[in-house]
């Protein structure tokens, strides 16, 4: 595959997009399911968060050598989602004209060879030949079962960018005005290095939204959606989200320490695929749809939470649909040289930073250096003279606070001259210097 093909799908991969191709009509054979309207299938739904890890985008990469036809990758994702196995799937695919052409008049050794060739890009190495090979004479596999078990291999997922994503989200509990969630993720997010290999991990949400006066959710406007990302050791989000009546609230709460491991610093790119996963379950929930505003969705988050608000400024992390963000207390790892080879800031979303001047753990000079790499007005950066690793004075905090309500319900900017006395805006001389809590973030 060229590499600025799988840059391309491991961008995708990571703000949790669905491919995009040419449609059916103009794109290449598609594999579909037969359907009333000349066996192409149109305007299907978005297929449900968490149906699938990619299984199914690799399927038509391994199979076609191309990327797939967008009605074709709708409907199958929408398969999977209600059950359909992968099997099911690539029996499907292996009987398609597209992939018969290309191997139906093959022996196995042949067909064997040219797999290796096309979805690999090698030749096959002797005791792997042997075992396909052996798997197929003996009808232990049929061909579309081989072609499954290449697509879902190690080495091709690290190959095509293709490595996976969320796994599941489960509804734990639903009742007016509220819902629990637990997010699952078996896998990695993205090809990019900036990620390590995950055990499983947990992350608890606890949504609030909006009732009427009988306890009902309203119906009747978009909200806007406010997400607060948390750390916890347990089983629960550390924050509660408060009640409003005029926007739905998330308290999410990331893995810190239930991996094998123990504490994953390096983990905090994997955040940001959480909170794209939450909106494409929220804004794929029935009690939901239609409900949330797309236009004013704002990240809020303290410490390591800051820091994952902040790779949303970061081209292989962004979700277009997070339009503002306020890190406290965090900074970007990936803007300093140190750390991460430093990349070039995306234009969204709006960022506030709030940092103190004399914190030991995420120090001053960190979040200096991340607004210096932003460049000129791409990040507004407020300094609290004291606070340590902790809540920012109160003029801080009350800018902080009218800057969040402006982004998510449209209140009044903000203005510079109320920031007085414990607090300044930009960046104040002195502060604490080294790098503390980076240093696991280092190349």
């Amino acid at each position: 595959m060229p590499r600025h093909l799988r840059h391309t799908i491991a961008v995708l991969v990571a703000l949790g997009l669905a491919i995009s191709t040419p449609s059916p009509a103009t794109a290449q054979t598609s594999v579909v399911a037969p359907s009333s309207a000349g066996g192409q299938v149109v305007a299907l739904s978005s297929p449900k968060s968490g149906a699938n890890d990619l299984s199914i985008d690799r399927l038509y990469l391994a199979f076609f050598l191309r990327e797939p036809d967008a009605g074709g990758l709708a409907y199958w994702h929408d398969q999977a989602a209600n059950g359909t196995t992968l099997s099911a799937v690539s029996s499907y695919f292996a009987a398609s004209p597209e992939f018969t052409v290309r191997y139906g008049h093959l022996a196995d050794d042949a067909f064997v060879d040219l797999v290796y060739a096309n979805v690999m890009g090698r030749e096959p190495d002797a005791s792997g030949r042997a075992h396909w090979v052996g798997v197929l004479r003996d009808r232990r596999l049929s061909r579309g079962g081989v072609m499954l078990a290449f697509s879902d291999s190690a080495e091709f997922k690290t190959r095509s960018g293709l490595i996976g994503l969320l796994t599941e989200v489960q509804v734990v509990e639903a009742q007016p005005g509220e819902k629990r969630l637990i997010l699952v993720d078996r896998s990695g997010r993205s090809a990019t290095p900036l990620l390590p290999p995950l055990a499983e991990r947990r992350s608890y949400i606890h949504v609030r939204f909006p009732t009427d006066g009988s306890g009902r959710p309203l119906v009747d406007r978009a909200t806007p959606l406010l997400v607060r990302g948390s750390y916890r050791n347990g089983s629960a989000p550390t924050c509660s989200p408060q009640q409003r009546d005029d926007a739905i609230v998330v308290c999410l709460g990331f893995a810190r320490q239930d991996q094998q491991s123990g504490v994953q610093w390096g983990d905090i790119p994997n955040n940001s695929g959480d909170v794209t996963a939450l909106l494409d379950h929220l804004l794929t929930d029935r009690s939901l749809v239609g409900r949330i505003d797309t236009e004013r969705i704002v990240y809020t988050g303290a410490s390591m939470g800051g820091i994952s608000g902040l790779y949303f400024a970061h081209p292989d992390f962004q979700d277009p649909r997070i339009r503002a963000v306020h890190s406290v207390i965090g900074f970007a790892p990936f803007a300093i040289a140190e750390i991460t080879e430093p990349v070039d800031w995306v234009a969204s979303p709006a960022i506030l930073m709030t940092n103190n001047l004399d914190d030991p753990g995420i120090t001053y000079e960190l979040a200096r250096r991340t607004v210096e790499a932003a460049g000129p007005g791409r990040v507004t950066f407020v300094t609290s003279r004291t606070g340590g690793h902790g809540t920012p004075c109160r003029a801080a905090q009350r800018h902080a606070d009218a800057w969040i309500e402006h982004h998510l319900v449209g209140g009044p900017a903000p203005s510079a001259d109320t920031v007085t006395g414990c607090a300044a805006i930009g960046v104040l001389p002195g502060g604490t210097t080294g790098f503390g809590l980076a240093d696991p973030f280092r190349r």
